[in-house]
């Protein structure tokens, strides 16, 4: 009688890797980091209307904002299964602040002056400091440009101590993230 190959109930499953989407952490001497930390230069644009569901916390995951800003004049986060309460709980996980800055202002919403931004912007990250603790998260939604808001953020404030701001547009140029 043949044998027959005793059938396992185990199978191999390969996962989809995550898109790498900022550059890795490199220690002195150039070796990767096995588990970087948060790099509080970041200032990460995301046009949310760009973006789907899995992208938008995907991305906020991966880059540990301590400030997450909108930008816009409606705040919505009914993308796919996602709404406000499911995106302020992730917002808790990661331990970061929203500020709803248009709220902080008195302007027509036809008139966005991007550059009145800037003094609601240092009231609302610098707490006793004078560096903001980052990462930073911006939300646009094509309203107010993640440019203008690159502009505007890299002249008020001071980025933390020994570097410089980098700007990091999500979605890039181009890309959509449905």
């Amino acid at each position: 009688m043949a044998e027959r190959p005793e059938r396992t109930h185990l199978r191999l499953v390969t996962l989809h890797e995550p898109e790498v989407l900022l550059p890795p952490l490199k220690a002195e001497g150039g070796q990767l980091q096995l588990f970087p930390a948060p790099r509080p230069q970041i200032i990460a644009v995301i046009g949310i209307h760009r973006v789907d569901e899995a992208s938008f916390v995907d991305f906020i995951r991966q880059i540990r904002p301590r400030f997450v800003v909108d930008v816009r004049v409606s705040p919505r986060f009914d993308m796919g299964r996602l709404n406000r309460k499911s995106v302020f709980s992730l917002f808790r996980e990661l331990r970061a602040s929203y500020v709803d800055l248009l709220a902080l202002i008195s302007t027509d919403v036809a008139q966005i002056d991007v550059d009145g931004l800037a003094e609601p912007l240092r009231r609302s990250l610098l707490t006793g400091t004078q560096h903001p603790v980052g990462p930073l998260a911006f939300i646009v939604d094509g309203r107010v440009s993640g440019d203008d808001v690159w502009r505007v953020v890299s002249r008020s404030l001071t980025p933390p101590a020994h570097s410089e701001w980098e700007y990091f547009p999500f979605p890039r140029s181009g890309e959509v993230h449905p």
